[in-house]
């Protein structure tokens, strides 16, 4: 169900190789962020490394992401980035959500 709000109510962001859809929620104490990384980013074991990678990201920048839900997928090119543009990517995409969710 919440996929579903996502999609018709959700607000997009982009930022570089990743993307995010969203619905700021204030009732909710932390972020909920789940992960949409399909075939065309790259096989499994690819995917897998790309979602820790966003995972543990996004654990060490949880403070500066507001509460609500969050949807957060890539383009294929997600993969070949390092760990260091992937986070400044990641720091753009947060921003990104912030400003969006202010307007």
């Amino acid at each position: 169900q919440i996929f579903q709000r996502l999609q018709t109510e959700g607000t997009y962001v982009r930022s570089g190789t990743l993307w995010c859809s969203m619905i700021i929620d204030q009732t909710l104490t932390q972020p909920a962020i789940a992960y949409a990384l399909g075939r065309q980013v790259g096989g499994a074991v690819q995917r897998n490394l790309l979602r820790r990678r966003l995972r543990e990201l996004l654990k060490t920048k949880s403070s500066k992401v507001l509460p609500g839900w969050y949807l957060i997928g890539a383009a294929s090119g997600a993969t070949k980035l390092s760990f260091t543009d992937l986070g400044l990517q990641v720091d753009s995409l947060i921003e990104r959500c912030a400003i969006k969710a202010k307007k």
